[in-house]
């Protein structure tokens, strides 16, 4: 008689605590890279030449979406800061004239 291979289904293989582990997620690595790079001096300064390079780098178009942008940013802190001034000092005394808005 000859012997037939006995086919059987594939089940996944079981890995084991230890290589479970070792396994880090991808915010894991990331917090370790920051970690480890946060006191590096020569990294810090590579970083800071990257940066530089890529604020020079900017087109035309670029740089005036920025101003704008930053412009608006600008305002709407403006007007917040009014807003919860205005709200203090109402709160502090009680005949105040009312605040510009």
């Amino acid at each position: 008689m000859k012997n037939f291979p006995v086919l059987r289904a594939r089940m996944p293989k079981k890995k084991d605590d230890a290589t479970v582990q070792n396994k880090l997620t991808a915010a894991e690595r990331a917090e370790r890279y920051r970690e480890k790079r946060k006191n590096d001096t020569s990294f810090k300064e590579k970083e800071k030449l990257r940066k530089r390079v890529a604020w020079q780098q900017r087109t035309l178009g670029q740089k005036e979406k920025d101003t704008l942008r930053n412009r608006k940013n600008h305002q709407r802190e403006q007007n917040h800061l009014k807003k919860v001034r205005c709200k203090i000092s109402m709160s502090k005394t009680v005949n105040l004239r009312p605040c510009k808005s």
